[in-house]
């Protein structure tokens, strides 16, 4: 989550405009699929769609936070459980839209090209492979390195 861009949306209006309508189109693109596709389909890319309104729905919510979550919570960053909670929430919320987008164009890629079927695990290994660094500890500046995910040698 980057505190600039919250920064923008505070001072100036009109990047509020921006992200709202951003998020809108990605909101209402996920929405539209999502009751269209109740219908079902024969199509491979028919059955695939309900992960692309996943997508939608998921990614206009992230670029809505932007705008209604306060920047002096995203200036607080991790020290306050309100800014940890608002601040992973919206990474988790961004990182989970992508992996919906991602898993979308490989299902589709599996039905289409006829590339092997382990390839549908590889957004859930990259989401928890994602989750694993997110979570992991990595020293502030000025502590000695040598724990975390990645020790110094």
């Amino acid at each position: 989550m980057d505190p600039a861009l919250h920064a923008l949306t505070d001072q100036y209006w009109y990047w509020s405009l921006f992200f709202f309508i951003y998020g809108l189109s990605f909101f209402l693109m996920g929405f539209g699929i999502l009751i269209r596709s109740r219908w079902g389909s024969n199509l491979s890319l028919g059955r695939r769609l309900p992960s692309l309104a996943v997508f939608g729905l998921l990614h206009g919510a992230t670029e809505w936070g932007y705008i209604f979550i306060p920047a002096r919570v995203v200036a607080e960053g991790w020290q306050t459980l309100r800014g940890a909670l608002l601040t992973g929430g919206h990474a988790l919320l961004l990182a989970l839209s992508y992996t919906f987008l991602l898993a979308f164009g490989l299902n589709l890629m599996v039905d289409t090209r006829n590339w092997p079927g382990w390839v549908r695990t590889l957004p859930a290994v990259f989401l928890g492979g994602w989750g694993l660094i997110f979570s992991s500890p990595f020293p502030a500046a000025g502590q000695p390195r040598g724990r975390g995910l990645f020790p110094e040698t």
